[in-house]
């Protein structure tokens, strides 16, 4: 998956945030975390 964005976008891997670059990246994802990948709508005390 190759992912893009305009926006800064956070990553939580196992717990832990992590900012990912402002270009377009690829990503490979096992089928079953699919359904969590969704974008941050400034839960969790992170500002978007």
């Amino acid at each position: 998956v190759t992912i893009s964005s305009s926006t800064k976008l956070i990553a939580h891997i196992d717990g832990e945030q992590y900012r990912l670059p402002d270009d377009s990246f690829k990503v490979t994802v096992v089928p079953k975390a699919l359904g969590v990948i969704t974008p941050a709508q400034g839960w969790l005390g992170i500002a978007d």
